[in-house]
C-alpha cells in the first residue's frame, strides 16, 4: 500500500457523451457534498443508469452514511482506495465516494493499492 495525496488521483466519471478522467475536486459526487445538494449528486447517478449501468445503487441517504462514518470512526485502511497507473497517473478504481469525503472533510491523503489494469 502506498499513501497518495487525494488531489493526485483522478477518476473516470460519466457524462453523457462518455468518460472523461477528472481529478476528484471536479467530480459530481464531491462537488455534491461540497455544495451540499443532492439533487446534483442524484441527478448524476440517475444519469449513469439510465445510460451505463442500470444496477448502479448509489444514492444520497448512502453517502450520507458513509460520511458519518468515516467522520466517527474514521478511515478504514481494512479497505484501500484500489488505483490503477493509467496514462503515468494513478486513477481510482475503486473509491471515489470515500476520497470525495475525505478531501471534504480536510483529509490531504489516502491509502491506496495499486492494481493491475
Amino acid at each position: 500500500m502506498v499513501e497518495v495525496k487525494i488531489d493526485d488521483l483522478v477518476v473516470r466519471v460519466y457524462t453523457f457523451e462518455g468518460y472523461v478522467v477528472v481529478p476528484i475536486r471536479l467530480t459530481e459526487v464531491y462537488k455534491s457534498l461540497k455544495w451540499k445538494m443532492q439533487e446534483r449528486y442524484d441527478g448524476y447517478h440517475g444519469m449513469v443508469r439510465r445510460l451505463y449501468n442500470k444496477n448502479d445503487v448509489h444514492c444520497w441517504e448512502d453517502f450520507m452514511k458513509l460520511k458519518k462514518s468515516i467522520e466517527v470512526e474514521g478511515f478504514d485502511n481494512d479497505f484501500p482506495v484500489l488505483v490503477c497507473k493509467r496514462n503515468g497517473v494513478l486513477e481510482v478504481v475503486d473509491g471515489q465516494h470515500r476520497c470525495s469525503i475525505l478531501l471534504f472533510l480536510g483529509i490531504e491523503t489516502v491509502e491506496c493499492l495499486e492494481v493491475k489494469e
